[in-house]
């Protein structure tokens, strides 16, 4: 597909998004976050617990 956008209505037509069969983008993203020993992992759903000190609360 184009990407200059000389017209918005018919590239919005023509846009589809290519999405593997497998895809889990939890696993994707949060893997891949955690493969990096300088980010901090977000703590959700922590049910007002303290966070883990390597974590951040969300």
């Amino acid at each position: 597909m184009a990407h200059d956008m000389t017209g918005y209505a018919a590239t919005r037509r023509a846009f589809r998004l290519e999405v593997p069969e497998r895809f889990n983008w939890a696993f994707d993203t949060f893997d891949a976050w955690a493969r990096d020993p300088g980010k901090l992992a977000p703590a959700l759903g922590l049910g007002g617990r303290p966070a883990p000190p390597n974590c951040r609360s969300t």
